[in-house]
């Protein structure tokens, strides 16, 4: 995927913050000096050693920047990879192809960074929105992590019904936001297939123990023409079907009118009408952004912020 210049998908979610013993006090994103809280724990790991997490490929990610912008904490993430390739640029002289690589020095790594925007004030309690900047290799399950460790290193005590002091650290569970009806996905949008699965059953198998089956999957395509009531209507029905002949998943592909593809999983019994997705929206910036950002870029931060309040 190539990033453009002066765009870019975000996408939202929440975060709950709680306590791995649950006695324990839940912190906060802030709080005032001497206090506990996420950002503190984000601050001592970056103080400590810094705040990161190498990948299985040899990758590192790291937390490079953090800031208070906007009324919104801000975390900039870096992703390095010391074995990337390097990118090519091509050009057409008198009709011919030329290609010219860039070349990186010996000391030097491929590195693309994200944008992560905190709104102070929880939803609910202990739970606060964020919008992610949407990066090849920089998803909310590779950054997550990072947050993660900087709150089990971040130790607090807290007391038992006995009135013994023991330790804990606050945890962190996320997921997107659902802001898109699928229905008015359909208005712009297509279906291209439909997927199920389930546990596969073989008894023609004998093996000793020695494999066993895992599972069955088959994909269904529409063939007639339907508009996206009809066709809401008719997949709730499938759903519905499907579950009562074992069929334990239920997702259809969508391809949205900005060229991306979404799996949308439909739940058993679900209502036509309160079937929602996870969408990434797409903004414009005046501000030409880079592949990696060496500082915080303020006007991402700012339409991150009206994309959470939904202006």
């Amino acid at each position: 995927m190539f990033l453009e210049k002066h765009s870019r998908f975000i996408r939202r979610y929440e975060f709950t913050l709680g306590a791995r013993k649950k006695l324990g006090a839940v912190i906060p994103l802030y709080a005032e000096e001497g206090e506990l809280s996420l950002y503190d724990a984000l601050d001592a790991a970056l103080e400590k050693d810094g705040a990161s997490a190498k990948q299985p490929n040899n990758d590192t990610v790291d937390l490079a920047e953090m800031d208070w912008i906007g009324g919104c904490l801000v975390l900039l993430f870096h992703r390095s990879s010391p074995d990337a390739a390097d990118p090519m640029y091509r050009r057409f002289v008198k009709g011919k192809r030329q290609l010219r690589p860039s070349v990186k020095e010996d000391d030097e790594e491929q590195t693309v960074s994200a944008h992560m925007v905190i709104k102070p004030h929880p939803v609910i309690a202990n739970t606060y929105k964020f919008a992610l900047e949407e990066i090849p290799g920089l998803s909310a399950s590779t950054i997550i992590p990072i947050i993660r460790q900087a709150l089990a290193e971040y130790a607090y005590e807290y007391e038992d019904k006995r009135g013994e002091t023991h330790e804990t650290y606050a945890t962190l569970k996320y997921e997107g936001i659902k802001s898109e009806s699928l229905e008015e996905a359909l208005k712009t949008g297509r279906f291209i297939d439909i997927k199920i699965s389930r546990p596969a059953e073989i008894d023609f198998l004998d093996a000793e123990g020695v494999i066993a089956p895992g599972r069955e999957y088959a994909t269904l395509k529409i063939t007639a023409e339907l508009d996206e009531k009809e066709l809401m209507d008719r997949l709730v029905f499938w759903r519905n079907q499907a579950a009562a002949n074992g069929w334990t998943d239920f997702s259809v592909d969508l391809e949205m009118d900005d060229k991306r593809r979404r799996t949308v999983r439909i739940d058993r019994d679900a209502e036509a009408k309160e079937i929602l997705f996870v969408r990434a929206d797409q903004v414009n910036f005046r501000t030409e952004l880079k592949v990696c950002a060496a500082e915080i870029v303020e006007e991402f931060v700012s339409k991150s912020i009206e994309l959470l309040e939904g202006k």
